[in-house]
């Protein structure tokens, strides 16, 4: 559709020129009150938004959106687009199936990773939702709810794809609505019930041990076998992660401190997500914490969730570029070729990059699921590369022909407690 931009027309959105959500509503209420209505409506949000706001100011983050917008514009799709309320989108097209609504998201996901503002690459993460009527419902507000619902389920069950709604999500809604909650009051009630594991990072040639990830943890009677990823995201988006984040890291130096007394090269990774490092005192509470714990240069690693991309590459240039100067290192966690530039990799310069188990091994193929000259392309840079969260031998053997430098999964070690954690990997280096 093409749309104008109509001032103080409350049908359009003066930033974007695409329609309001009043108007989706609107349009909604009008079409599913005639008979013999079916079609579907994608909707999709900009995983992180806020911290490019963060990273730059509010201003910057509406020209972002206005390009997004532009190009999404562009590509002429038949349906109707629409700025919903933040950082989502909505695209609603009559008589549309499942397929047409992927192939919809498809396209807007590739415009969205490759974007540029100014001379600026701002790649996007977009994850989405869709709901068919008359399938899913009748009604606008059961719809939209709906969506919502479903969209809220894919950011964290599937960040970065696209979910269909289902019935059991309202349940799936109203768990993680208590489980934040419950987590939450942990982190007022002094970190209650958090904790810190960890797992090896093993050297794949001598099959050593000279670092270890510390991953956080948290369990309560109410909710004993919380997975670390989700976690994570209920942390994450309620902000409780710059508490919990400062407690962790704290923890994590104490421990390597103490291991450094029998190993004193022994070094530590902990996970940090965008929200933490768009904090302007991010940089000096890090250096401030490695001096107080006097590590030596290169025994601490910040491993940078793909949350971070959103940070922009100025941001994450300067945050590396720091940290490097005062011998601390950086590792791109959960490395994805759609939503990383060879660019932007070459100005960040981490030290480490590593690959999660669906790149380690095409099941299929029986071959690494990115070339052995990707791998060679990252030793170029100056990088380590750690495959991750390995589970076979033939994970393992594949990635460490095609160049893997360490390993890193259950296949070697889940993670453990500090006590089992030095018995087995501290002790015999003693």
């Amino acid at each position: 559709c093409v749309l104008r931009n109509m001032g103080l027309n409350p049908k359009y959105d003066t930033n974007t020129n695409l329609y309001t959500i009043h108007e989706f509503r609107a349009r909604l209420y009008e079409t599913l009150s005639q008979p013999n209505q079916h079609g579907g409506i994608l909707l999709f949000g900009i995983d992180d938004f806020s911290r490019i706001n963060d990273v730059h100011d509010y201003a910057f983050g509406n020209l972002v959106l206005r390009a997004f917008a532009e190009k999404l514009l562009a590509l002429h799709f038949p349906g109707f687009l629409f700025r919903m309320d933040g950082d989502k989108f909505a695209y609603w097209m009559q008589d549309a199936e499942p397929e047409d609504l992927e192939v919809v998201f498809s396209r807007y996901s590739a415009v969205a990773a490759g974007l540029t503002v100014g001379d600026e690459e701002i790649p996007l993460v977009l994850t989405g939702s869709y709901v068919l009527y008359p399938a899913d419902g009748i009604r606008a507000e059961d719809l939209h709810r709906r969506l919502e619902v479903a969209l809220n389920t894919a950011k964290l069950t599937e960040p970065g794809g696209l979910c269909a709604f289902s019935s059991e999500m309202f349940r799936d809604e109203q768990r993680l609505d208590t489980l934040r909650a419950a987590i939450h009051r942990s982190v007022l009630n002094n970190f209650e019930g958090f904790y810190l594991l960890y797992q090896p990072q093993i050297y794949a040639m001598s099959q050593t041990c000279p670092a270890a990830e510390a991953i956080l943890c948290w369990s309560s009677a109410e909710y004993p076998n919380v997975s670390h990823s989700e976690l994570m995201d209920a942390l994450e988006e309620s902000g409780d992660i710059l508490p919990i984040g400062h407690w962790a890291l704290e923890k994590a130096l104490q421990q390597v401190k103490q291991w450094q007394k029998s190993v004193p090269s022994f070094g530590i990774s902990i996970d940090i997500c965008c929200r933490q490092i768009v904090q302007r005192s991010f940089i000096d509470h890090i250096c401030q914490l490695a001096a107080k714990h006097q590590l030596p240069s290169g025994t601490l690693c910040l491993e940078l969730n793909d949350s971070c991309y959103s940070a922009g590459s100025r941001h994450l240039f300067e945050l590396t570029s720091t940290l490097r100067s005062v011998g601390i290192m950086t590792a791109l966690d959960g490395f994805s070729p759609e939503h990383l530039t060879l660019s932007l990799l070459r100005d960040m310069s981490p030290q480490w990059i590593k690959i999660p188990p669906h790149l380690a091994l095409d099941t299929d193929s029986g071959k690494p699921a990115i070339p052995p000259s990707l791998f060679a392309l990252f030793h170029q840079l100056g990088m380590h590369i750690c495959a991750e969260d390995l589970e076979t031998s033939d994970q393992a053997e594949t990635t460490i022909r095609a160049g893997a430098d360490f390993v890193q999964g259950s296949l070697y070690a889940p993670p453990l407690d500090e006590t089992a954690f030095y018995d087995r990997f501290i002790a015999p280096q003693a």
